[in-house]
C-alpha cells in the first residue's frame, strides 16, 4: 500500500513539473523584445534610467542616450524609475517600441517649509532653514522632541545634559548668543510661540545642606509626543528668525503637528519595548586593592565586604512606548486624533518617568473653501519619579557622589537587611535611593483654533488664539531613617507650579501676479502674548514616623521653615510685516520687519524694531545654464538681519522689595517683619540685539543624485545681559546691565546623495558639518573676565575654571598648567604646577588651555532598501573642544582612601594642594554610533485589504562612542551653580544604550 502511494506520489509530481516547463515554453514564446527611449520634460535623453518588468527582477538601464532594449512577455508592465522623478508605468500591449517621458518629482524643490505665520515653497526660500520630516527624524527612544533632530541639521548643536528620564536638553543654533538670558531656541508649536523660562517647581530640602541636591529642570518639550510631529523647520539666520523679533537671537524651531488627509478614514499603530543599560563602567578601585593600598600606605581598617557599587546602583531598565492615531476628511473637513503612552526606566534604581498624551487636529471648510477653520488641543500628564542624584557633591553629595566615595570593603546591606549607613560625609547610595521619595507631576494642555477667510482672490484674514496651561506639583520626602535628616526626624517638601499663557494673533496675506512673470505677496500682522507664572513651597520637620510624609504634612511637630510663594507676569506686543517678490522664479528678494515691546525691559526701551532682508538668485534658471547637465538646482542666498533676546525674569529693571529678616524689630511688643531692597532698577534695561549676515548656495546635481547646501555665517551680539556686582556697603547687591558683546562665525555644508537607485536596491547618504567661531569682543569696563564656573567638591579652591573674556570663547577654561610630575607618594603622582595660574595665562594672552565650546560638529546617515528590508546607520560627531572632568577631579585623590576611608576612581592621584588642573581637562572630541537599526515591511498580500501597511524593526540608541574621554560620556554639559558652563562634567547621569523592537501597523 504504501509502495503503491509512493508510485502515485511520484507520477503527480512528474506531471505537474511536465506542465510547468510546457507552460514556461509558451509564455516565452509570447515574449517580444521592445525598445524605446526615455526624456526628461525638455526632450532630452536620460542615461541610467532603471527599466523593470513590474513583479520580477528582470530589467535594463538606458544607455547615454537614453535608449534601452529588453525583451518581455507580451502582457507585461514595465516600472520606468529614477532618481528626482517621478517613476511611470507603462503596459506593453503588444507594442514593440515607445518612448517615454519622466516628470520631476515635486517633493525636491516644491516642497513646502513652514517659515513663521506661512509657508513657502523650498525654492523660493531666501533666508536659512533646514527643514526636517518624519522620515528625516532619529528612530529609536526619543522622550522629548528636540532629540528627533539630535545631529540631523547642521549648524544645531543638541546636546543631552544627562541620562535621567525626563532630563532636559542644552540646543544651540549656531553657537550660544547670551551670558544670561538663554541661548535655547524659540520654539513655535502649530503657532504658538513657546515661552522657555522654568514653567516647574523646584525641589529638595536644601536649605538644610545636608548635600543632596535638586536634580535640575525638566525638559520644557516633554509634553509633546514625539509620534504626533509631521516637520520641523528651523529657522536659522536673522532674515528667516526676524519675524518673531526680540525672541529669535537663539533661531527659531517651528514644530508642525499631523493633519488628517481627505480619505476614508486610516488607523495606526506604533508601538515599541526596549531595554537600557549603562554603556560604559567606570574603573573604580575595588575591595583588594583598596586593602592593599590602605595597608601599605597607613590608611585605616578595611572591611570585610566586596562591594561592587557601579552594580548595586545601575540596572537595565526597560521602556515602552505606545500610539494610536486616527485620520481622515471628507471634502470639506480633516481629523486626526492620537493617543500615546511613554514609559522609560532610568538605568538608575528608583528613577523613571511616564507620560500620557492626547492630541486632536481638526479642521471644517465652508463657503467653497473660502473660509477654513482649524482647532488644534494637547493634552499631556507627565510623572517622573527622581533621585537626590543632582549634578553636586561637595561634603555629603547625592546617590553618584555616594558611588564614588563608598568604600568597597563595606557591605551596602546590613545582615538584617537594613541599609549600612556609616557617617553623614559617606552617604550609601542605595539608602538615598530607597529613603528619598521625590516625585514630579506636571499636566499640560496647549489649544488653539484659527479662522481663516479669503476676503477675495489672494486676499486672506486669518485670526488666531491659543492658550497654554502648565501645573506641575513636585512631592519629596527625606526618610527620618535616612542619616543625613536622623536629626530632623525627617523632612517633607512639597512644591506647585502653575504656568499660563494666552495668545491672539490678526494676520492678511495678499498674493498676487501683478504682472506677466512678476509674483508679490505680503503679511501684515499684530501679535498679543500674555505669561503668568505661580510658585509655590513649604518644608515641615520632625514627623512621628514615615508612614505618611508628605501627605499629611500636619503629622510633623516643626513647621518653623518658612514658606515661600513668587508670582510674575510679563507681555508682549507685536507688530510685523514682511513681502516676497519673485520674478520668474528667478529673482527673489524678501523683506522682514517686526516691532516688540516687551514689559520686561526698562521705561527707556520697552519697544524694539528688527528688520531683515534677504535675496535669492536662482543661477540654473538662467539662460546660459540651458545647455549644461550638470546642475539641475543652483541658487545663491544672502540676506542680513537684527533680531533680540528678551528671554529675562520679569521686574529686572524695577526697584523690588524682600523680606529680610535682619531688619526685623519689635515694636510695642509686637514683632514686626523687616524688608529690604532687593534689586537696584534700570530704566535703560534693553534686549540683547544679535546681527547676522548669512551668504549661502543651494545645489542640485546630476539629475539630483546629490543634492545640498553651503552657508557661511556671521553673528553679532551687542549689548549682553549681566549682573554686575555694586560696590559695598550699597542698598543693592547687584544690578542687570548690558554690558558686551560676542559673535559666532562659521560654516555649514549639508548634502544629500542618492547612490545607489535601480529599482532593486535604494542607498542614500546624508551628511552635515558645521565650523564655529566664537569670541568675546566686550564686557564691562572695569572687569578682567566674567566667571562662568568654578571646581566642584570637597578641598576645592572655589577659583574659576571657566570664564568669560575678551578675546577668547565665551566658555574658556582656566585651569592650571601642569609641566612635570613629582615622585609618586603612596603609588600616585603628584603634579608640578607652573608659575604662573591659568589666570596669569589667559590675562598675558600666553595660553589657551582649551574651549567648551566645539569648533565642530555634525551628523552622517546611511539608509539603505533592498527589496522589504531597509537599514540605517546615524552617526554624531564633534571636535575641538575640552571637557573638564570635576568627577575625576574629586574623587580620583589618594587622600580619599588614606585619610577619609572613601573609595577612588583609578588611577589614584596626589595633589596636596588641591588645584583644578590640565590633568582633568580632557579631550571632548567624539564619535558616536546615535542609531543603528534594521526594519522589514511585511507584504501587504500577507495580510489581505485589513492592514494597509506593517513593518518590524530593531534599532540600537548610543550603540558606542568612539572618544579619548575618561568619564561616562563625552557629551555631557553639568550647570554649576545656575551658570551658563559648558563642558564641565560632575556627578552626571550617564548616558544610557538603549536597544529596541518595535512594530507599526496601519489599518
Amino acid at each position: 500500500m504504501m509502495n503503491h502511494y509512493s508510485v502515485n506520489q511520484i507520477g503527480r509530481k512528474f506531471f505537474l513539473t511536465a506542465l510547468g516547463l510546457a507552460m514556461a515554453f509558451l509564455t516565452w514564446a509570447q515574449e517580444q523584445q521592445v525598445s524605446g527611449k526615455v526624456t526628461d520634460s525638455a526632450g532630452t535623453g536620460m542615461p541610467g534610467v532603471s527599466v523593470v518588468v513590474k513583479g520580477t527582477q528582470r530589467g535594463v538601464n538606458t544607455d547615454v542616450d537614453g535608449n534601452f532594449k529588453i525583451a518581455v512577455p507580451s502582457n507585461a508592465t514595465l516600472v520606468f524609475s529614477f532618481v528626482g522623478y517621478s517613476p511611470q508605468e507603462v503596459a506593453v500591449a503588444g507594442r514593440s517600441s515607445f518612448n517615454v517621458k519622466l516628470a520631476e518629482e515635486a517633493s525636491a524643490l516644491n516642497e513646502v517649509v513652514v517659515v513663521g505665520y506661512g509657508e513657502q515653497k523650498k525654492r523660493d526660500i531666501t533666508g536659512s532653514v533646514s527643514a526636517l520630516k518624519a522620515a528625516d527624524f532619529n528612530v529609536g527612544v526619543a522622550p522629548s522632541a528636540d532629540q528627533l533632530m539630535q545631529g540631523r541639521a547642521a549648524g544645531v548643536q543638541i546636546i543631552q545634559n544627562n541620562g535621567a528620564p525626563g532630563s532636559a536638553t542644552t540646543v544651540r543654533v549656531r553657537g550660544g548668543t547670551s551670558l544670561t538670558a538663554g541661548n535655547d531656541p524659540l520654539y513655535v508649536v502649530d503657532g504658538v510661540p513657546l515661552d522657555n523660562s522654568v514653567t516647574s517647581p523646584g525641589g529638595g530640602a536644601s536649605q538644610f545642606d545636608v548635600g543632596i541636591r535638586n536634580n535640575g529642570n525638566s525638559n520644557p518639550l516633554n509634553f509633546l509626543n514625539p509620534n504626533d510631529i509631521a516637520s520641523m523647520d528651523i529657522l536659522k539666520d536673522a532674515s528667516a528668525t526676524a519675524i518673531y523679533g526680540a525672541r529669535a537671537a537663539n533661531g527659531v524651531v517651528l514644530i508642525t503637528t499631523k493633519r488628517g488627509v481627505k480619505g476614508a478614514g486610516k488607523v495606526t499603530y506604533d508601538g515599541s519595548y526596549g531595554v537600557s543599560t549603562l554603556r560604559k563602567k567606570l574603573d573604580l578601585i575595588n575591595a583588594a586593592d583598596w586593602k592593599a593600598y590602605s595597608a601599605a600606605n597607613g590608611g585605616g581598617a578595611a572591611g570585610s565586604g566586596d562591594v561592587d557599587v557601579q552594580d548595586a546602583v545601575f540596572r537595565t531598565g526597560t521602556t515602552q512606548n505606545h500610539n494610536v492615531g486616527v485620520s481622515g476628511g471628507g471634502e470639506n473637513n480633516s481629523y486626526y486624533v492620537s493617543v500615546g503612552y511613554f514609559g522609560q526606566e532610568g538605568i538608575v534604581k528608583g528613577s523613571d518617568m511616564n507620560r500620557v498624551s492626547a492630541r486632536v487636529n481638526l479642521q471644517q471648510r465652508a463657503i467653497n473653501n473660502r473660509l477654513v477653520i482649524d482647532f488644534g488641543l494637547t493634552g499631556s500628564r507627565e510623572r517622573q519619579k527622581q533621585i537626590p542624584g543632582g549634578e553636586g557633591g561637595n561634603f555629603q553629595g547625592g546617590v553618584f557622589a555616594g558611588m564614588f566615595k563608598w568604600n568597597p570593603t563595606q557591605p551596602l546591606i546590613n545582615a538584617d537587611g537594613s541599609f549600612n549607613q556609616i557617617s553623614t560625609s559617606l552617604p550609601n547610595p542605595l539608602a538615598l535611593i530607597g529613603l528619598v521619595d521625590d516625585n514630579l507631576t506636571t499636566d499640560r494642555i496647549l489649544s488653539n483654533i484659527s479662522a481663516e477667510f479669503e476676503i477675495t482672490k489672494g486676499l486672506k484674514a486669518k485670526a488666531f488664539i491659543a492658550a497654554n496651561s502648565s501645573s506641575g506639583i513636585r512631592d519629596t520626602y527625606y526618610s527620618q531613617q535616612l542619616l543625613n535628616y536622623v536629626a530632623f526626624g525627617g523632612v517633607a517638601y512639597g512644591g506647585k507650579a502653575n504656568f499660563s499663557s494666552y495668545q491672539v494673533d490678526y494676520t492678511l496675506n495678499y498674493t498676487k501676479e501683478v504682472a506677466k512673470g512678476h509674483n508679490l505677496s505680503a503679511l501684515a500682522g499684530f501679535s498679543y502674548q500674555n505669561f503668568n507664572r505661580q510658585f509655590g513651597a513649604s518644608t515641615t520637620r520632625n514627623f512621628l514616623n514615615d508612614a505618611l510624609g508628605p501627605n499629611k504634612l500636619e503629622s510633623a511637630s516643626d513647621f518653623t521653615v518658612p514658606s515661600t510663594s513668587s508670582r510674575d507676569k510679563k507681555e508682549i506686543q507685536s507688530y510685523f510685516g514682511r513681502v516676497n517678490y519673485d520674478y520668474m522664479g528667478r529673482y527673489l528678494l524678501t523683506a522682514t520687519v517686526r516691532s516688540d515691546g516687551a514689559s520686561v525691559f526698562g521705561a527707556n526701551y520697552k519697544t524694539g524694531i528688527f528688520p531683515s532682508f534677504s535675496a535669492g538668485w536662482r543661477i540654473s534658471d538662467e539662460s546660459f545654464m540651458k545647455n549644461q547637465q550638470l546642475f539641475s538646482n543652483l541658487k545663491l542666498r544672502v540676506g542680513y538681519g537684527r533680531v533680540g533676546n528678551a528671554n529675562i525674569d520679569p521686574y529686572q529693571s524695577l526697584t523690588t522689595v524682600t523680606v529680610d529678616p535682619s531688619k526685623s524689630a519689635i515694636l510695642g511688643n509686637e514683632y514686626k517683619l523687616g524688608v529690604g531692597l532687593s534689586r537696584a532698577p534700570n530704566a535703560d534695561l534693553r534686549w540683547e540685539s544679535t546681527s547676522s549676515l548669512n551668504i549661502g548656495l543651494d545645489f542640485a546635481m546630476l539629475n539630483n543624485r546629490l543634492q545640498g547646501s553651503v552657508e557661511v555665517f556671521d553673528k553679532t551680539t551687542n549689548d549682553l545681559l549681566f549682573n554686575v556686582p555694586i560696590p559695598q556697603p550699597a542698598p543693592f547687591n547687584s544690578q542687570l546691565q548690558n554690558i558686551g558683546s560676542l559673535y559666532n562665525r562659521g560654516i555649514e555644508f549639508e548634502i544629500k546623495s542618492t547612490n545607489i537607485d535601480n529599482g532593486k536596491i535604494r542607498w542614500t547618504t546624508s551628511f552635515n558639518f558645521t565650523t564655529l567661531k566664537n569670541q568675546v569682543t566686550k564686557i564691562r569696563e572695569g572687569a578682567a573676565f566674567i566667571p562662568l564656573a568654578s571646581a566642584q567638591g570637597a578641598g576645592a579652591s572655589g577659583a574659576p575654571i571657566q570664564i568669560t573674556q575678551v578675546g577668547y570663547p565665551i566658555a574658556t577654561f582656566v585651569v592650571d598648567p601642569i609641566v612635570g610630575y613629582g615622585p609618586e607618594v603612596g603609588g600616585a603622582a603628584t603634579p608640578k604646577y607652573g608659575p604662573k595660574t591659568g589666570i596669569d595665562l589667559i590675562a598675558t594672552g600666553e595660553s589657551l588651555v582649551g574651549t567648551g565650546l566645539p569648533t565642530m560638529y555634525g551628523g552622517i546617515s546611511n539608509d539603505v532598501k533592498i527589496g522589504q528590508f531597509d537599514f540605517s546607520l546615524f552617526l554624531q560627531y564633534q571636535g575641538g573642544n575640552k571637557v573638564f572632568n570635576n568627577t575625576f577631579y574629586e574623587y580620583s585623590r589618594r587622600d580619599n582612601i588614606i585619610k577619609n576611608g572613601y573609595g577612588a576612581v583609578k588611577p589614584l592621584y596626589n595633589d596636596p594642594e588641591t588645584r583644578p588642573n590640565t590633568d582633568f581637562l580632557e579631550d571632548g572630541s567624539f564619535l558616536r554610533i546615535g542609531n543603528l537599526s534594521v526594519g522589514y515591511t511585511i507584504p501587504s498580500s500577507v495580510f489581505g485589504k485589513t492592514v494597509s501597511n506593517a513593518r518590524i524593526y530593531v534599532s540600537a540608541q548610543n550603540l558606542h562612542v568612539f572618544t579619548k574621554y575618561r568619564g561616562f560620556d563625552p557629551g555631557v554639559s553639568t550647570q554649576l551653580s545656575g551658570s551658563n558652563s559648558l563642558g564641565v562634567d560632575y556627578l552626571a547621569y550617564p548616558l544610557p544604550r538603549n536597544i529596541m523592537v518595535g512594530l507599526s501597523v496601519g489599518f
